[in-house]
């Protein structure tokens, strides 16, 4: 197998990836590398969908060994040992901006593994991680709507630092996670001092550039190798289906969205689910893919509810209980208790 290498200057830093050298049973591989922190992100995904799958089943693990700060597991247990909390969170911090990148009705399983050779203090790690498990796609020939790239923001003595390190991250007053496309900006998440709405803007603008130039290494990877994405089969509901699952339930879902009373509202709507997926299953009792049928049904009335709330917001200026949105409901308190 050829062995594939990109690599360019970003935010003062040289970042290289390259692929076709390790982990050749994978069907997409790559090896990180920025200062001492060196990755290997790594991804694998069944042909097909099994038989019955109704979600997309998405693994990220991410793994720091203890080898990549020069030690080896001692004593009576030499293993490494289950992930740390902090191991877990930068695994959803992955998931999150490359699940939607998946083609919608995809459901075949993959694992994608983010794995620490060698740790670098002296930069934060969690956008290198979605840096590189999007480029380990990229390098595949799984379907994938990529790139994705990630950054982390700080801010010291009033200027945004990309990928600040640990010592940095103390004197700064903002830790910003952001991940996106060359388009737009896919997730957001992170900590700061009090800022004004246009420091935050400024400071995911500042991100989506320093995005960009992550984007461009990996699309000059992927243009290399010139792989061709796999034929899959996806599996979409029936349009016509959900067209007449809208008409039936839509307006009912609206109308028990105002409701003010929270528990009466629950309950409203799940009476309308309850009632809608009833009508649907004797109208498909019998027919070919009932069973499945009924399960996007019952899928696409959450999303129903997605759009009913997100219309009322958005084009009727108004809150899921009826509130206007600049309205506060009234909250009381008790002192002495």
């Amino acid at each position: 197998m050829p062995v594939f290498r990109e690599e360019a200057v970003i935010s003062g830093q040289s970042i290289s990836l390259e692929t076709g050298n390790w982990a050749k049973q994978a069907h997409g591989a790559v090896v990180y590398r920025r200062g001492n922190l060196v990755l290997l992100a790594t991804v694998c995904a069944e042909k097909e969908a099994k038989e019955g799958q109704d979600f997309f089943p998405l693994t990220v693990d991410y793994r720091e060994k203890i080898y990549s700060v020069g030690r080896v597991p001692g004593g009576y247990i030499k293993r490494e040992n289950r992930p740390a909390e902090h191991e877990t969170l930068i695994s959803r911090l992955i998931d999150r901006p490359i699940r939607p990148m998946f083609p919608e009705g995809y459901f075949a399983e993959v694992q994608l593994l983010i794995t620490v050779l060698s740790a670098d203090t002296s930069s934060t790690v969690e956008g290198h991680c979605i840096t590189a498990a999007s480029a380990a796609l990229m390098a595949s020939d799984i379907p994938f709507a990529g790139p994705v790239a990630g950054i982390v923001v700080g801010r010291i003595d009033g200027k945004y630092v990309a990928d600040p390190s640990f010592k940095e991250l103390k004197s700064s007053d903002l830790e910003l996670v952001v991940a996106g496309t060359r388009e737009a900006i896919v997730m957001i998440e992170g900590a700061s001092d009090e800022f004004t709405n246009d420091e935050i803007i400024a400071a995911i603008e500042f991100a989506h550039a320093e995005i960009k130039h992550r984007l461009d290494l990996q699309e000059k990877l992927a243009s290399k190798m010139n792989l061709k994405k796999r034929e899959v089969k996806l599996l979409l509901p029936d349009s016509s289906l959900l067209k007449e699952v809208s008409d039936f339930a839509r307006t009912k879902l609206a109308k028990a969205n105002q409701n003010p009373d929270k528990q009466a509202r629950s309950a409203d709507i799940d009476s309308i689910n309850k009632e809608t997926l009833e009508h649907f299953k004797a109208k498909l009792e019998g027919k070919e893919n009932a069973e499945l049928n009924l399960k996007h049904v019952k899928n696409y009335l959450h999303e129903l509810e997605y759009y009913v709330v997100r219309e009322a917001i958005f084009e009727k200026n108004m809150r899921a209980d009826g509130r206007k949105n600049d309205e506060i409901r009234n909250i009381s308190i008790e002192l002495d208790v």
